[in-house]
């Protein structure tokens, strides 16, 4: 033990003083086969302070936790068409006693290469995605608007789950990609297919599709799409239950994409549109659906500046596994690890009392946005058959993304972005209805307005400061159900606002600010589901959910690949009837690639 406390403490010095030189070179062992990797140590302090009534007196008031872990990359290329790599983890969590804490993981392994100079391969864990509509991994809710001070923190849990700005889910299987070209009619077709054994699920279900790309020229070009997800039939066995659910959920869709230029002047129309079939079986409960949907989008751009309209219909019925699982799950038992049981037993039997059609999962400290931040136990990251639980209070109108069912929208958008420019900003309409309704005939109105604008701030000779850079964002979302019946009507309304100001220095230092306050007041409708996904209740429940959340960060670069961050946050949240309580948080982190 005490050699292996040595050894891994002289590994992470080494680390260390690497960071600290103006190289930071891949160690190569030689020309065909060489090292990579990244390493982070973090320390984090909190501080609860409850301000329910009456006084919480069995909640942990401090709490302290982190870890420091490397990621040792093995990279390795026999010849010019093969190429292996293999990544693994090792991470010792604080508190852990005399090595007890420590953890080995092979965490990425692949063989990716090309056959006969023309069809590329990869072969083991692979990232991938296709449209919105059939193989596609939103953003968490909220991280899209977060400042960088929040960012930078949460982009911690998305490295460990392979979340990447591709929108790109990580499976295990085989995908290929390869190509023609022509001299007359079309420029090209590409094409590449895929098949992924899926985890978590008892049967062998796998997941293939793939991808036809038609090029006619740079004005024109097509796609077609095909997914589909599947029970293997005879892999259940005989050890298995007999009541496992059989799964069958084929997607096909085309589109096209047209594209003119006039001088400076670029128009395009992209549209998309397709439908799904889904087939469940659990015991003797059974389901299918199958429905359409199409999304086109006219966009304008004239120098630095964009207008663009949109319009989309997905149909109440229509499934996409790949394209409709969340990133962040609200799913039963799923609660932070952080002061996870905030009240006194007793204050939560007499609340829970009063909040008529609150699930039990609410008797636990509810996902706030700073659980958001950097809890990664509340995060999903396999593709789920059901349409998983969200909170109306983060994203009412597409909970699922694009592919989110049952809406119809018409979108704006205008704005003006260049990486020449000092400035620039977006603004974003969004209205629409559900197709059906649920539980009545009535059907619910959204209204949606979004802001995002920045501006950079340079100071030339200026020994102290380099530049300033400014952000602000947010969004109003408006859920609307109107009704003879009062006990029919919806009216819930959330506006969310960000910002963030970044103080560059010319020592490699930088001080990061940023602020987030989240408001939603009004009432709506939980859908309560069974195991297999059928619509069991529409469970009604009053929301008046308030966070503000501020950060501070002073970060130091030892070069463009190595780092070392202190933040400060703290967050105050109260959600009626339920919650009201504050966490100071002080957070050391050191990251490195090598």
């Amino acid at each position: 033990m005490f050699k292996l406390s040595f050894k891994i403490g002289l590994l992470i010095c080494t680390l260390f003083i690497l960071a600290s030189e103006n190289s930071y070179a891949q160690i190569e062992i030689n020309k065909r086969t060489w090292l990579s990797g990244y390493a982070r140590s973090i320390l984090a302090f909190d501080n609860f302070t409850n301000t329910f009534e009456p006084e919480d007196s069995l909640t942990a008031r401090k709490l302290n936790s982190g870890h420091t872990l490397v990621d040792l990359e093995a990279n390795i290329q026999p010849n010019k068409n093969l190429f292996i790599h293999g990544s693994t983890r090792i991470r010792n969590d604080q508190g852990g006693f005399w090595n007890s804490g420590i953890t080995f993981d092979i965490r990425n392994l692949y063989i990716r290469g090309v056959i006969g100079n023309a069809v590329r391969f990869q072969l083991g864990d692979v990232q991938y995605k296709l449209t919105p509509y059939t193989f596609f991994n939103d953003p968490q809710d909220i991280y899209s608007y977060m400042p960088s001070v929040f960012r930078e923190q949460a982009s911690l849990i998305n490295d460990d789950l392979f979340f990447d700005e591709n929108n790109t889910w990580r499976q295990q299987g085989l995908t290929t990609d390869f190509g023609f070209t022509f001299k007359s009619i079309l420029e090209e077709i590409n094409v590449d297919a895929f098949v992924i054994r899926l985890r978590d699920v008892p049967a062998q279900r796998l997941f293939m599709g793939g991808h036809i790309d038609l090029i006619q020229s740079k004005y024109f070009s097509g796609q077609i799409n095909y997914i589909n997800t599947f029970d293997w039939e005879g892999t259940r066995g005989a050890t298995l239950p007999e009541d496992m659910d059989a799964y069958f959920n084929p997607v096909l869709t085309g589109g096209f994409k047209f594209n003119f230029d006039i001088n400076e002047f670029n128009l395009q129309l992209e549209t998309e549109a397709g439908s799904s079939f889904e087939r469940k079986v659990l015991g003797v409960d059974s389901l299918e659906f199958n429905d359409f949907f199409y999304d086109a989008t006219l966009s304008g751009e004239l120098k630095d500046w964009k207008l663009s309209l949109s319009f989309s219909e997905v149909g109440p019925d229509f499934r996409s596994a790949a394209a409709q699982t969340r990133r962040l799950s609200f799913e039963d038992g799923n609660i932070p690890a952080a002061f996870s049981e905030i009240t006194n037993n007793d204050i939560l039997s007499s609340q829970t009392d009063t909040i008529e059609g609150l699930p039990d999962k609410y008797m636990s400290r509810s996902i706030s946005i700073f659980d958001i931040m950097r809890e990664g136990r509340i995060f999903n990251s396999s593709l789920q058959q059901n349409l998983m639980v969200f909170n109306p209070a983060y994203n009412n109108i597409s909970p699922y993304g694009a592919a989110t069912p049952n809406r119809r929208m018409l979108g704006a958008n205008f704005g003006r972005f260049s990486e020449e420019a000092n400035w620039g900003f977006d603004i974003g309409l969004g209205i629409g209805n559900e197709i059906r309704g649920q539980g009545t005939i009535e059907k619910r109105a959204f209204t949606e307005l979004t802001l995002n604008a920045n501006y950079l701030l340079e100071i030339a000779d200026n020994k102290i400061l380099e530049s300033i850079a400014f952000n602000l964002n947010g969004w109003l979302q408006n859920t609307a159900r109107n009704s003879a019946n009062e006990f029919e009507k919806i009216d819930l309304q959330t506006l969310f606002t960000a910002a963030s100001i970044r103080f560059n220095l010319p020592s490699k230092f930088n001080i990061n600010t940023g602020f987030i306050m989240l408001n939603s007041e009004g009432n709506e409708f939980f859908t309560d589901r069974d195991a297999i996904g059928s619509i069991r209740n529409f469970v009604s429940t009053d929301i008046n959910h308030s966070e503000q959340l501020i950060g501070i960060g002073l970060g130091y670069d030892f070069n463009d690949r190595n780092s070392f961050d202190f933040y400060y946050n703290r967050t105050a949240n109260s959600l009626k009837d339920r919650e009201e309580y504050e966490i100071d948080n002080l957070t050391l982190l050191f990251k490195m690639k090598f």
